[in-house]
């Protein structure tokens, strides 16, 4: 939970300001720094467009209380690096949790965005850590928005049309 304190700390991101973090006095503490460090580091305006989310029926997403509401959805619509090196800065910042979504729009602009989370990582038989369902793409295909692994090949299917 977001403790009173972090909020008065953080650069980029107030409780009650323009971003939706849904119940911002319930999203985990971590997401919140490494969110403003990584916003300071891109050193470009991002904004949160889903934070906390109620729970529903069949459904479990770290965007809720129930699995840690550690998620946030953001979009960068003034970002003019390429979205190999987005990925990679979310990465070094300590997201365990990474989808893209080429296709989101802000305020009408496609500008593409982020699902970033701080999940706790399993761990495969052999010890290691398995990220096996921690990255992936939103594309959309046939007017509907389906799943597909964050690899090489896919961004450069997705994001170069080829």
């Amino acid at each position: 939970m977001a403790r009173r304190d972090t909020w008065k700390v953080l650069r980029y991101f107030k409780p009650d300001g323009t971003d939706n973090f849904g119940d911002p006095d319930a999203i985990d503490d971590t997401v919140l720094f490494r969110l403003d460090d990584f916003r300071h580091y891109l050193n470009c305006p991002f904004y949160v467009t889903s934070g906390v989310r109620p729970e529903t029926d069949g459904k479990t997403s770290y965007h809720t209380r129930g699995k840690g509401a550690c998620a946030v959805d953001v979009v960068m619509p003034e970002y003019k690096g390429n979205s190999i090196d987005l990925i990679f800065a979310a990465m070094r910042f300590g997201f365990s949790g990474i989808g893209y979504y080429p296709d989101w729009h802000w305020n009408g602009i496609k500008c593409g965005g982020l699902h970033l989370d701080t999940r706790p990582l399993g761990f495969d038989s052999d010890g290691t850590l398995n990220y096996g369902n921690s990255m992936w793409m939103g594309v959309l295909s046939e007017g509907k928005q389906i799943y597909i692994p964050l690899t090489f090949a896919n961004l450069n299917k997705h994001i170069q049309g080829g």
